[in-house]
């Protein structure tokens, strides 16, 4: 998450931002507008800051690695599935065919890893990174 975020209410146990916009900030009336996050450094924030978020870095390069690692397995499991496929379903074995099973494995891996990456909902609950 890049870009600079707004804190829209501050209690005891959570911090909510919204995203800022010149000339003002979301009012945070939808789901989507509004992010809780976290703040381990003990940034002085009440209402109105402007914030930088983001995740741990630890996390960033762990789903960096499975966004690289899970298309590729998925590849290489659909090129050796192809020979019992082909068995299971009593068709003709063919090179061509055992490299387009392998690419739509890859594909539809490639799809879920761009859906989840891309979704709005986050499981992990981003952090403050910096005031702005």
């Amino acid at each position: 998450m890049k870009g600079v975020f707004v804190v829209t209410e501050v209690n005891e146990d959570r911090i909510m931002v919204s995203p800022y916009q010149e000339g003002g900030f979301s009012t945070g009336k939808t789901v989507l507008s509004r992010i809780e996050v976290m703040n381990p450094k003990r940034f002085n924030i009440e209402e109105g800051t402007k914030v930088s978020i983001g995740f741990s870095k630890g996390l960033e390069n762990v789903q960096g690695v499975c966004t690289l690692v899970f298309p590729v397995l998925c590849c290489a499991l659909g090129l050796f599935l192809y020979p019992k496929a082909v068995s299971a379903f009593g068709m003709e074995y063919s090179e061509i065919a055992r490299f387009v099973f392998g690419a739509v494995m890859f594909l539809c891996a490639f799809a879920v890893v761009i859906k989840l990456t891309r979704c709005s909902y986050t499981v992990i609950t981003p952090r403050i990174t910096g005031l702005c």
